[in-house]
């Protein structure tokens, strides 16, 4: 949390004086954080990873320099080793980079940047070539991680298609949580169908199957396209929107104790869910103010970094997923924050 609070400090600070310390603050009060903080995972080590990218980033600029580019590129380097999103980063650095630096008054660097974004990719490239050359051997070609994942992760979104997916997972509530079961039936009827000697083929290759299987169900759009959008948006509101009250509730012991301790569930839910949804309300002032004072770098840097670990979650959003994009939106907030005051002071003293 200290490391977080303090990356978050430096990289709002150098990029908008003045708004630092309180970049600080909304990340150390920020529900979602604290929350996943105190849980044995990979998401907070990526999640201070992920921040040190991002601050390095905006400090590169306000300066592009070779020794910025080449913590960028250790950074992203030990994301892609600890999470799967974090290859995306490395792939999209040398065009990224170029062209955030063509909307700063560094314009003139941005050939600079191609070079220093390819650099990057190059040392993160470097990092990751062991696994990677471990997963080629393994037969999983030119990957970081197991197709395996992937399918998994395919067939749980399928619960999300069924009729009710809006309360999937809620206590009493309908769920559509067998529907995975029954897709996970299905392709392992057609697959064995397909294939001869399907159920004795190495893991890698049944892992490559499945995968390609779910891909191809996928793009059916089962239940029709307008489920299938409504689904993907629920997934990413259950990524921007909540305050990550699911782990309060589990660190407190009132989890799915609507009923029984109703008070107390209700309470942190209502909390957690107010700073949260004030949060992205101040973001979207923010926007509006990095835009006013033609800031379009970090507008741009800002809303496709969310974009990007938001949209990677798919169909099975959730708010832990969200902890790479708790910088960028805590530099939102509080733009967006210092941007209200100062309209209302003007708005006072006229």
């Amino acid at each position: 949390m200290v490391a977080a609070a303090l990356v978050a400090r430096r990289a709002v600070e150098q990029t908008l004086p003045g708004h630092g310390n309180l970049a600080m603050g909304l990340l150390l009060l920020n529900p979602n954080v604290i929350a996943h903080a105190a849980l044995p995972q990979t998401d907070p080590p990526f999640m201070i990873v992920t921040m040190i990218v991002f601050a390095a980033v905006t400090h590169y600029l306000l300066a592009p320099r070779l020794w910025i580019a080449v913590v960028i590129g250790i950074s992203i380097g030990l994301s892609a080793m600890i999470k799967v999103p974090g290859q995306y980063l490395l792939l999209l650095l040398p065009v990224a980079l170029p062209i955030l630096v063509a909307l700063t008054p560094q314009a003139s660097k941005w050939r600079k940047a191609i070079a220093h974004g390819v650099l990057g990719a190059a040392i993160a490239a470097a990092m990751v070539a062991p696994w990677a050359l471990h997963m080629w051997r393994s037969g999983e070609g030119v990957a970081l991680s197991s197709r395996g994942i992937l399918a998994l992760m395919l067939e749980d979104g399928t619960k999300y298609l069924g009729d009710n997916p809006v309360v999937v997972g809620n206590p009493g509530m309908p769920s559509q949580a067998g529907r995975g079961l029954d897709i996970s039936a299905r392709r392992e009827a057609e697959l064995a169908a397909r294939y001869p000697g399907y159920d004795n083929l190495p893991r890698h290759k049944l892992n490559g199957l499945r995968a390609e299987w779910m891909v191809d169900y996928y793009l059916t759009f089962p239940g029709g396209v307008p489920v299938f959008v409504r689904a993907l948006a629920l997934s990413w509101g259950r990524v921007l929107l909540p305050g990550g009250e699911g782990e309060w509730h589990r660190l407190l012991g009132i989890e799915a104790q609507s009923e029984t301790a109703p008070a107390e569930f209700y309470a942190v839910k209502f909390a957690a869910l107010s700073v949260t949804l004030l949060g992205r309300a101040l973001g979207v002032a923010g926007l509006v103010a990095l835009a006013t004072r033609r800031r379009y770098d970090l507008l741009l840097l800002s809303v496709c970094w969310i974009a990007l670990f938001t949209g990677l979650t798919g169909l099975v959003g959730n708010t832990r997923y969200r902890l790479p994009s708790e910088l960028p939106l805590a530099l939102l907030a509080s733009a967006g924050l210092l941007y209200i005051r100062a309209k209302w002071r003007d708005r006072f003293v006229e």
